[in-house]
This record gives C-alpha cells, structure tokens and sequence, in this order.
C-alpha cells in the first residue's frame, strides 16, 4: 500500500501558537527548534528553524506539520517550507490594536508562491474577548484577506486544544485539492 503524504505549513508571527499547535495535533514526538531569544520579542523562547510533526489522517494518508519562524530574517526557511504546500494556516494573535502587518509579510511571501493552496487564518489568544471585538477582528481580518483576493475561512482557535487544532485541520483537508 503506498501512503500518501501531504505538507502543511503552519505560519505567523512570534508568539501566535505555531509550535503549541504542532504538539497538539502531532501523533510523534515533535520535532522543536526553540531556542532562547536573542531579541525582546515578548517570550523567552522562539522557533529559529523548522518546527515539525506528523498525523495521519486515514490509515494510508499523512500531514507532515510544519512551523516557521515568525521573524522575517528567518524568510529562507519559509522558502524551504512554501514548497509543495498541500495547505497553509496563517495563526495570528489577537490585539485589539493590531492592523496586522506580519500577516500582510506572509501572505505577500507565501501567495506569491502558490495562489491555489488551500488555507485559513485561526485568530489566536482570543479566548476571553467581548464579541463585539470578535467580530472588529474577524471583520479586519477578512478584509486583509480579500485585499489579496482571498476567501478563507477566519476563525478563533485555541491551539492547545485538540478539539479546537482538530478544527484547523479538518477545514484544511475540507478545502485541500490531492493529487492522484
């Protein structure tokens, strides 16, 4: 039996849940490049290569996770990563004062690269926000999205939850495109 292998890129900026939702999802061990951060960029650990985990999604068909950095001075890794994508998320982190820049530095790297990839955006850190704030962000957020003539599913998801990371993973491989 032959098994099918698909890549799914995990990508946004510093401290949006990249590797939490790795080791959430991953049914190895995962494989994790933190190291202590050589910059203030708002935690002690960072991604400084490439995070990586595996699911099977049916018994002859596996997701092979990838994480990137989310500082742009990593943007070779991203190159590595952005080829062959099967899907792609976009996590970003909540702040009710974002315009969310760092997702405008991924979207032009990564749909230069492949237009036809399937992707999301999950809203992270967006667990205890008034619904009126929900909608300010999800409304911004596809706004962005459509501005890269996008139509993506954008969502809130808690990347330490299975139930939530399942999500992720189920709309992706609802939208994704195999081929035979």
């Amino acid at each position: 039996m032959n098994e099918q292998y698909l890549k799914l890129a995990i990508v946004g900026q510093v401290g949006a849940g990249k590797t939490t939702l790795i080791k959430t999802l991953s049914q190895i061990d995962p494989l994790q490049t933190e190291a202590k951060a050589s910059q203030d960029i708002g935690k002690e650990f960072t991604t400084v290569g490439i995070d990586y985990g595996r699911i099977n999604l049916e018994e002859d068909l596996a997701v092979g996770l990838y994480g990137v950095p989310g500082q742009s001075r990593f943007s070779f890794i991203w190159d590595t990563v952005s080829k062959g994508l099967w899907g792609l998320v976009f996590l970003v982190k909540y702040d009710p004062q974002a315009h969310y820049e760092e997702l405008k530095e991924f979207l032009a790297f990564f749909l230069t690269k492949d237009k036809n990839v399937a992707c999301l955006v999950g809203l992270t850190h967006s667990e205890n926000i008034d619904q009126k704030n929900l909608i300010k962000a999800f409304d911004t957020l596809q706004s962005l999205m459509s501005s890269h003539k996008m139509n993506v599913p954008v969502f809130p998801v808690d990347p330490r939850s299975k139930d939530s990371s399942r999500l992720i993973l189920n709309t992706i491989n609802t939208l994704g495109v195999r081929e035979a």
